[in-house]
């Protein structure tokens, strides 16, 4: 037996020094667009934790060896706002990350906030791109009728989600009877998923993408980082949330899971919805000396779950 496992196996007894911690790093979701808006992006997904991967999904990250009297800062952010009332957009969604270079440390991991879901344009102009992100923004609906735009990239160094959904108008098709223009809107990306249009897309705006599941921390698995619902207009159904906390049509991304928020359709005087707040959870082989957050403690590991910025040190 070698590697990780090995190394696992013998630190549970060991000093701070031979120890390891994985972690789960999850940014801020996105916010929401309106009038015509498009879902917000999950925030980045980032896991070292054997077994499970990182958004896209990809490979599985290391852990980290502690580095011992280095103090590792711990930052979380709020979700992205959505959009002010009117035809604008969501903000991006904050950063969170682990990062103790500022002790003489050397180990520094970030994921990126969520992608902006986008308003409608005015009347005549072409739909707007969803914003980039750790998982894409979804593209707005309302502009020349005919027309959509295409979801927001995915950060790629390294991948961490998934790109937005696009949007469509599928005019003389569908509710509404030929020559009735109907907007539908992306929903934004999440840690397991794109921004997805189902079978018959043209029926209805696309769903915020799934989020991915994780049992860094006792109890059940959590999924988290699911992008928001994108809105549809003229007989067109909504985009449903993303599984993992994403904000369905009119609802914003809960707290904790770094949810991308639900986007707007219901006029120009409404806003858009905020993205949840992200999170960073530790689970180490060794009990740190110092942490802003109280310790679990479950089948030989320690747990550390930051809902806020805070910081860990092991001596």
């Amino acid at each position: 037996m070698t590697g990780i496992h090995q190394l696992l196996m013998t630190t549970f007894a060991g000093s701070a020094s031979a120890g390891i911690f994985e972690y789960l790093i999850v940014a801020s979701g996105g916010g929401g667009g309106a009038h015509g808006g498009s879902g917000g992006g999950a925030g980045g997904y980032r896991s070292s934790v054997i077994g499970e991967t990182s958004g896209g999904p990809t490979t599985v990250e290391s852990p980290l060896t502690i580095e011992t009297g280095k103090r590792y800062v711990i930052t979380v952010g709020a979700g992205g706002t959505g959009s002010t009332p009117g035809e604008g957009s969501g903000s991006v969604g904050p950063n969170a990350s682990i990062i103790n270079t500022a002790a003489g440390g050397s180990q520094s991991i970030t994921s990126t906030g969520g992608g902006q879901g986008r308003g409608g344009p005015p009347s005549g102009s072409n739909p707007q791109t969803g914003g980039t992100g750790g998982s894409g923004g979804g593209a707005s609906a309302y502009g020349i009728a005919g027309t959509g735009a295409t979801g927001g990239s995915r950060v790629t160094d390294p991948i961490q989600g998934n790109t937005g959904g696009n949007s469509h108008d599928p005019d003389g098709e569908g509710p509404g009877g030929p020559g009735v223009s109907r907007y539908v809107a992306g929903g934004g990306g999440g840690a397991g998923e794109t921004g997805p249009f189902l079978p018959g897309y043209n029926e209805a705006a696309s769903s915020g993408g799934d989020g991915l599941s994780s049992s860094i921390s006792p109890g059940p698995a959590v999924t988290r980082a699911g992008g928001g619902g994108g809105s549809g207009q003229q007989g067109a159904g909504n985009g449903a949330a993303g599984a993992g906390g994403g904000g369905a049509v009119g609802g914003a991304g809960t707290d904790n899971t770094g949810g991308g928020g639900g986007g707007v359709h219901a006029g120009p005087n409404t806003a858009g919805l905020n993205g949840g707040s992200g999170v960073v959870i530790v689970r180490s082989t060794v009990q740190a000396s110092s942490a802003s957050v109280s310790a679990g403690v479950n089948s030989g590991y320690y747990h550390y779950i930051f809902n806020s910025s805070g910081g860990i040190e092991w001596s």
